[in-house]
């Protein structure tokens, strides 16, 4: 191992240690918050067409937060008139859910990055949109790894035309590939 990467390791469990994971974990929700919102802001500001595309989905956390700021601001700077895009963004969720992570081979592997592992229940990301007030309609799952799921047969059947805002949360480079 390179005495580069050594070093960034100690500085980043340092960090760890003074800030505590749960500091991490709340400027990590914080900063998806922002940017999903800001970005809702400028589709709906611009009016912009398109859908909202995330892969990478697990629990629902970014997808709803999405949701939430695009109808917000579609309130906010629109009466039902005035929406220069009339039709509804579409939202669609890609995740392998139940299957969990793929088998990787690369060289970067964190120990909780294995086969299987970061499985959620789609029923229960369901019952987290629901929980949030999502409208089921506005909202296409694909359940599967996405060389299996994204082809022209998903284009086709939900008549993709445009995107407006990809959102990869993506674990493994694999997987974007």
């Amino acid at each position: 191992m390179n005495y580069i990467a050594i070093i960034i390791r100690k500085i980043f469990a340092t960090i760890l240690n003074k800030l505590g994971i749960e500091a991490i974990i709340s400027a990590k929700i914080h900063q998806t918050h922002h940017l999903c919102n800001l970005a809702m802001r400028n589709v709906v500001i611009g009016g912009m067409d398109g859908d909202y595309f995330e892969f990478g989905s697990r629990k629902g956390k970014s997808f709803i937060i999405a949701y939430k700021g695009y109808t917000l601001f579609r309130k906010k700077y629109y009466s039902n008139k005035d929406i220069p895009h009339k039709k509804h963004m579409r939202f669609f969720a890609f995740d392998a859910w139940s299957k969990g992570l793929p088998a990787d081979d690369s060289f970067y592997k964190p120990p909780h990055w294995k086969e299987g592992s970061m499985s959620e229940s789609k029923y229960d990301f369901i019952k987290n949109l629901q929980k949030n007030k999502i409208n089921l309609d506005h909202c296409v799952l694909t359940e599967g790894y996405f060389k299996e799921t994204l082809s022209k047969d998903l284009i086709i059947k939900h008549k993709i035309e445009k995107a407006s805002v990809l959102h990869f949360d993506c674990d493994l480079y694999k997987s974007t590939k």
